[in-house]
């Protein structure tokens, strides 16, 4: 079905298809056009299953990336019937949220923060570290081995007990191409699904709030996403954010821990190969 489906396209649709949502939502805009604004059923239960093949928070994230693409994705999942043929709660109400308006566009604000909080009835030390590339190629870092402070990204601080949280700002405005974000387990439990609270999150540090000062930590009036850190493993190359194109790859990848500790993993910023 997805052979007709592609059939006849002369851009290459099908390797980004496969690729992020994002892509995706832009080749299935690219596919609604040929088949002049209509789908048949089993097109549209193919098109929706693969939007639903990433995890939610990937399809949040990525939905709202602009005023006029929100309006165009609520335009092309009305086109898909997306609520008749969603199998997944999380995916439909991610979809039901942006068409609430209650899903930020990242064009409407300077200052991004990617933040981990975790809480343990032991003491358990979760580390944040970002590595990035400026538009010019070089590499930069900041962490609890780096600096704090670099160009345009400010890491909060280390943070050795529990019932606490580590943030990583991000000025959109900073001469950066992308940022990739580390999260390590220190100390305290064997692997992230052991803890008994940790989740990661992204938001808009209010106007304001710059230069890593503080703000509310989880905002659910300027959160983007917020989920729970499960996965069994002790660092998590989280994935990367691009400054300037404002959207976030997840990459979820486990990493090896002696490897990060040689700091090549954590500190190269850019994304997994």
């Amino acid at each position: 079905m997805s052979e007709n489906l592609l059939s006849g396209l002369d851009l290459p649709v099908l390797p980004l298809l496969k690729e992020f949502t994002r892509f995706r939502l832009r080749c299935i805009g690219v596919l609604l056009k040929k088949h002049r604004f209509h789908f048949r059923t089993s097109q549209k239960r193919f098109l929706v299953k693969l939007l639903e093949s990433y995890q939610e928070k990937d399809l949040r994230a990525n939905l709202v990336l602009s005023g006029k693409g929100a309006e165009r994705n609520i335009l092309l999942l009305n086109y898909l019937d997306y609520s008749v043929y969603s199998r997944s709660a999380g995916h439909m109400a991610a979809v039901n949220d942006l068409r609430d308006g209650k899903l930020r566009s990242w064009e409407s604000i300077d200052r991004l923060r990617f933040f981990v909080y975790w809480n343990d009835k032991v003491r358990v030390d979760v580390d944040l570290h970002a590595g990035y590339t400026d538009l010019f190629g070089s590499r930069h870092s900041v962490g609890w081995n780096a600096n704090f402070k670099d160009r345009g990204v400010v890491f909060s601080g280390d943070i050795t007990h529990s019932d606490a949280a580590e943030y990583i700002d991000v000025d959109l405005n900073a001469r950066i191409d992308k940022v990739n974000a580390n999260i390590h387990l220190y100390a305290g439990r064997p692997d992230f699904s052991k803890i008994e609270t940790c989740y990661v999150g992204m938001m808009a540090v209010p106007e304001g709030n710059a230069n890593g000062r503080e703000s509310a930590l989880y905002s659910e009036g300027n959160c983007f996403f917020r989920h729970n850190l499960q996965q069994t493993c002790e660092t998590v190359n989280y994935g990367y954010i691009d400054v300037q194109h404002r959207c976030l790859v997840f990459d979820g990848t486990p990493q090896d821990r002696d490897r990060w500790y040689e700091g090549t993993e954590h500190r190269r910023g850019k994304p997994s190969s």
